[in-house]
């Protein structure tokens, strides 16, 4: 009866903690600082991991990339939870790619990738799409 008891009191304190916003493991995210973008040629539909070339703050833990596609446009949005201040972060960074899984349009063309530099400009990649270039291919 007392570890019944034990565990409704556990299950009690962890659902108010819950309805009091704690219990989440998420934090705010970033962009990175990004120094690079590959340049790619693929099949229509193919997915293409896109690489970014990375410079994150050691407070960022880069987690996903969302990938938009407007027109002969692909935005390219790297996200970084970071769950401590980067005032507390040395110089540097800790260089690594990221990457960005983009599904290459039916329609053969060019099509420009955009990145954020995380500076406040942005870089460019293409992401040429034929019939005959195979699956994909990529080059910084």
């Amino acid at each position: 009866m007392k570890t019944r008891n034990a565990l409704s009191a556990a299950a009690l304190a962890a659902a108010a903690l819950l309805a009091a916003g704690c219990g989440t493991d998420t934090c705010p995210t970033e962009t990175p600082k990004i120094d690079l973008i590959q340049s790619c040629t693929a099949t229509p539909g193919a997915t293409v991991p896109v690489r970014l070339k990375a410079c994150p703050t050691c407070n960022q833990n880069i987690t996903r990339c969302e990938v938009d596609v407007q027109g002969g446009y692909i935005q390219l949005d790297p996200l970084a939870e970071a769950c401590d201040s980067s005032t507390s972060c040395p110089p540097g960074c800790a260089t690594n790619d990221v990457v960005c899984n983009v599904t290459a349009p039916s329609t053969p063309g060019t099509y420009t990738l955009i990145v954020s530099n995380g500076t406040g400009g942005t870089l460019q990649g293409q992401l040429d799409v034929a019939e005959a270039s195979g699956p994909y291919a990529c080059t910084y």
